[in-house]
């Protein structure tokens, strides 16, 4: 499984990331040995899909990070 997440961040920013163990990976993030969200804890999952392989979820991460993608995550998230 490939999971794509969002975090909201604690300065209110989100963060979308995409990993194979979101588990590990939360905990990465929470205890800042992620650069991207180094100091911007306390963290929130948002959201989280999951996907049976790595093609319909890079697509899903790269759309999320689009225009288009950021404004609904903020609609919805």
């Amino acid at each position: 499984m490939v999971y794509v997440y969002v975090l909201k961040c604690g300065d209110k920013s989100q963060y979308v990331g995409q990993t194979t163990c979101l588990e590990s990976e939360l905990v990465k993030h929470y205890n800042g040995d992620l650069e991207d969200t180094r100091g911007k804890s306390p963290f929130t999952l948002g959201a989280y899909t999951a996907f049976p392989n790595n093609r319909p979820a890079q697509a899903f991460f790269r759309f999320l990070k689009t225009r288009a993608g950021r404004i609904i995550l903020k609609r919805f998230y």
